[in-house]
């Protein structure tokens, strides 16, 4: 029989393994709610396709990019398209392609993602419009979520050098490129078939968008200079010294 001063102890023990236990989980729900909470603007992107998608329908003639209305009249569509989808399984995978890409990599870059979207949108009607004549209608998110891939991959490898991010991207452009190699889609299969050429300069522009981020905060915050040396001190003894001659 167990005294009570080693019941007492036994109790003690199994409390204190509870409350590290407890700790634990609560730690691991920060660490995976702590992006979540810098990539809300992502997911107010996709709400709104969302509700464009339940309010409108697939396809909706107002808000697509059409080659054959003109966009002086119309210049909304340049970022509607991007908002719309053609059925429920488009719909489905640009969203959850959207979310995941920003909750990896929108902390990167927080706010900035708006410029990454915007850029990314613009660049993409641009190259569809000049570059593929024979597409005569446009919508969808995928491309740019290919637009954050390029941009989170950037940031993640000068400044985070996050293997998983890196790694995670570079499949990601892999993919893209194969699929423009190959004109065959790798993982989906929607009622418009998806445009490879919309999927590469999404990715393109978010490098280019991905690299501006990086020029810009290392102009904005330089790096400190590294304390001279002996050695360097006295060569520049040496120096003023010739020159005060």
């Amino acid at each position: 029989m167990n005294s009570p001063r080693h019941s007492g102890r036994q109790k003690r023990m199994t409390l204190t393994m509870t409350k590290t236990g407890l700790y634990a989980a609560r730690s691991e729900m920060y660490a995976i709610a702590e992006p979540m909470k810098n990539c809300w603007r992502s997911f107010a992107v996709a709400l709104t396709a969302l509700a464009l998608y339940l309010v409108l329908g697939p396809v909706p003639e107002a808000l697509i990019l059409d080659r054959s209305i003109s966009l002086l009249a119309e210049p909304w569509r340049l970022v509607t398209a991007h908002l719309t989808h053609s059925d429920r399984g488009h719909l489905f995978w640009d969203c959850a392609g959207l979310l995941l890409v920003s909750w990896l990599y929108e902390p990167l870059f927080g706010q900035r993602v708006w410029l990454v979207l915007l850029a990314g949108s613009l660049a993409i009607d641009s190259a569809i419009l000049t570059l593929a004549p024979e597409v005569l209608r446009y919508c969808g998110l995928s491309g740019l979520v290919n637009s954050i891939v390029g941009a989170g991959l950037v940031l993640a490898w000068m400044e985070r050098r996050d293997p998983l991010l890196v790694g995670f991207g570079l499949l990601i452009a892999a993919k893209v490129v194969i699929e423009n190699l190959t004109a065959t889609p790798l993982f989906t299969d929607i009622s418009w078939p998806p445009l490879h050429l919309a999927h590469l300069i999404g990715l393109l522009t978010g490098i280019l968008m991905g690299t501006l981020i990086v020029w810009r905060k290392t102009r904005s915050h330089p790096q400190p200079c590294r304390p001279m040396n002996r050695a360097g001190k006295s060569f520049c003894r040496r120096i003023r010294v010739s020159l005060s001659r």
